[in-house]
């Protein structure tokens, strides 16, 4: 028997082994056509908008009533992102539908979640067609991320739209399609190719063993060669695989930062190849562009070339000035240019075209009267209308509920507060997209009632709100200097005036509120204060930063950090003089995946706790950060929370329950006065 036909045998007994009987070869029927099983079953719809950025709606194909509930907006874009092989579901002006179809592409059986891909394509294709019959999306609006297989789901999602009409939809983009059962020949049908939207882009990292070789976009982008990825070693297999989608995802927010270079043909070298000062791989690709790149990327995130798109606005004369320039910081970008004697009032940072770790601008002054914003980005802007931004809120037990807001540099202000110099002081940071004084925000207020609850405390909630809205978290990490420069000086202010002793100062912090709290007590250097706690502090753009760009153990006498969900929003690494990782630091029992924010909160929720109940969470000591428990060490006087130890130094791991009360020790409450 020669080669070609071992292949064709070969792939008609897979499909005989692995294909059940509603599901044909190389044929795309309706799913689940027999209804022995309800493909609902198996297949979510999770959609976030800037309205909801955590928390996922379930969108119900079919459900009229389902659809008009929900935040989603016909005029916006939409993106489709579809994951792959053993995946689950762990988003300015567009809305995200996450396609989770975790049950039929679990382990073990990579052949059972290709077939699959062809009845998960064709009810992502029925849910679009329902969308656009309702008006609610517009095909050439749409546009789909597919990872690995999610790659080929969205193919057969394209085909099942195209049938018997002319129209496709937008754009596609493949993150490193699979490969097995794809290259050479596929066991169902065709996989992704350019016949599938009006535009498909591909960007291929791990050819050599998981993702697909062949060209089948558009534009196909092979990362450094394409085959495996730099900074991967050849123990992790799926590092270069994953690649693709951190590629994808640095690229929206730094839309320039894969700059590529176009090749004559493909072959395993990817020479004769060109610099293409127009192309660039990812979010802002030209839906225009044909051919061959090859990219070139760095070992370690961030991963790309870091380019800056800028624009100079000048006066008098109103000129402006476009550029582009490689790996320098704003503040150079702000000096730079000025040959003409003439300085700009103001730098227009195009919408995500600069990395976070690229800011450095703290010597920078404009305008006095520019605002931070999303447009008319000045960078730790030195604010007149900073006091409109900011406020503090003063609460004791003589207005536990009432705040007292306390004015910077008003004596008589202060004269008149319930505020007790010889009481211990809370101060209070929220995070993103908080405010103190909100309603559905009561991480700040929850705070302040357990301290009063407890005993007479000067609780003092800082909302920054104005500052971290939704839906730019850009935005608000680039605020954080600023506040913290204005909180740093109402703190002084307060010490000055024999108001607060430092010592007796213990800030607290969530998420951003954390980094916030950091670089207050950086600019009060060199007297400390006595105590920051950090609520799963905020980890993007923050993980891999040097110990002077977020909270770090040095910015008090003692630091204390609790690590809930590391594994999104929350940093992992150890910052603090004590670290804790309830249940392995990541996901919290109670808490489904695509909630996020849930494990996220659960730190603030357990630190209230632990105010009134001191003792309720007893943590065990281990050597170094791991994510299994019983490699720690039960350690006595060790507790999470209000009475965590300064003395006992390290790292510490502990189990809570899945609801409220989080606490196992629940035996040893404190007296309440």
């Amino acid at each position: 028997m020669n080669k070609v036909t071992s292949l064709c045998v070969l792939a008609v007994l897979f499909c005989l082994t692995i294909i059940p009987a509603d599901v044909n070869c190389g044929v795309i029927r309706k799913p689940y056509e027999d209804g022995s099983r309800n493909i609902s079953d198996d297949i979510q719809f999770h959609l976030y908008t800037n309205r909801n950025p955590f928390r996922s709606y379930i969108l119900l194909p079919g459900n009229e009533d389902n659809l008009a509930d929900s935040p989603f907006k016909p005029e916006r874009s939409t993106v489709f992102y579809i994951h792959g092989f053993t995946e689950g579901l762990d988003a300015k002006s567009c809305q995200t539908i996450k396609n989770d179809w975790a049950k039929l592409a679990a382990l073990p059986w990579y052949p059972e979640a290709v077939k699959n891909t062809v009845v998960v394509g064709s009810y992502l294709g029925q849910l679009l067609k329902w969308l656009e019959y309702k008006q609610a999306i517009s095909l050439p609006d749409i546009h789909i991320i597919g990872f690995s297989l999610g790659a080929h789901v969205a193919a057969f999602a394209g085909e099942e739209l195209a049938r018997n009409r002319s129209e496709k939809i937008g754009r596609i983009t493949g993150l490193d399609p699979a490969g097995p059962a794809w290259d050479k020949f596929s066991i169902i049908s065709n996989g992704l190719d350019k016949e599938d939207a009006n535009f498909v882009d591909i960007i291929h990292t791990n050819t050599k063993t998981f993702g697909i070789k062949l060209r089948i976009g558009h534009a196909d982008f092979y990362v450094n060669y394409g085959k495996s990825q730099p900074g991967c070693s050849l123990v992790s297999v799926g590092c270069s695989h994953s690649r693709a989608w951190q590629y994808y995802s640095e690229s929206i927010l730094d839309p320039f930062g894969f700059p590529s270079s176009k090749c004559e043909s493909w072959n395993p070298t990817l020479t004769n190849c060109t610099k293409d000062p127009d192309v660039f791989m990812g979010f802002a690709i030209n839906n225009k562009t044909i051919g061959i790149f090859f990219v070139e990327t760095k070992s370690k995130t961030p991963y790309a070339e870091n380019i800056i798109s800028y624009t100079k606005i000048y006066s008098p004369k109103s000129s402006q000035k476009h550029g582009h320039r490689n790996r320098i910081s704003a503040e150079e970008v702000l000096l730079k240019e000025n040959n003409d004697k003439l300085y700009p009032e103001i730098v227009k940072l195009h919408p995500g075209s600069l990395l976070v770790s690229n800011f450095n601008a703290s010597n920078v002054i404009l305008k006095e009267d520019i605002n931070c914003s999303e447009n008319n980005s000045c960078l730790d802007c030195q604010s007149n209308k900073i006091e409109r931004d900011v406020s503090f809120y003063l609460h004791t037990r003589e207005n536990p509920s009432i705040p007292y807001i306390l004015e910077f540099k008003n004596e008589a202000n202060l004269f008149k507060s319930p505020l007790n110099p010889y009481n211990q002081t809370i101060i209070v940071i929220h995070g993103f997209g908080e405010s103190s004084l909100q309603l559905e925000s009561n991480f700040s207020r929850t705070i302040r009632d357990v301290y009063l609850k407890r005993d007479d405390y000067n609780v003092i909630l800082v909302d920054w709100g104005a500052l971290a809205a939704m839906p730019n978290y850009l935005t608000a990490v680039r605020n954080i200097k600023t506040v913290a420069a204005y909180v740093a000086q109402m703190i002084e202010w307060l010490v000055n005036q024999n108001a607060l002793a430092m010592p007796k100062i213990h800030i607290i912090g969530f998420s951003l509120g954390a980094h916030v709290a950091a670089f207050a007590a950086k600019n009060l250097e060199p007297q400390k204060v006595g105590r920051i706690t950090g609520l799963d502090p905020a980890g993007p753009f923050f993980e891999h930063t040097t110990a002077s760009e977020r909270l770090d153990k040095s910015d008090a006498i003692f630091v204390d950090i609790i690590h809930t969900n590391s594994k999104i929003p929350g940093i992992k690494s150890p910052i603090g003089h004590v670290d804790f990782y309830p249940n392995q630091g990541m996901e919290q029992p109670g808490c489904s995946f695509p909630d996020i924010l849930c494990s996220h909160q659960r730190a603030w929720y357990y630190y209230a706790e632990s105010v009134l109940n001191e003792r309720g969470f007893p943590a065990s000591k281990c050597q170094e950060w791991k994510p299994n428990i019983n490699t720690c060490t039960k350690t006595p006087d060790a507790f999470m929370g209000f009475i965590a130890n300064s003395q006992i130094g390290g790292i510490f791991s502990l189990r809570t329950n899945s609801k409220s009360p989080f606490a196992r020790n629940m035996t040893d409450y404190p007296a309440i006065q």
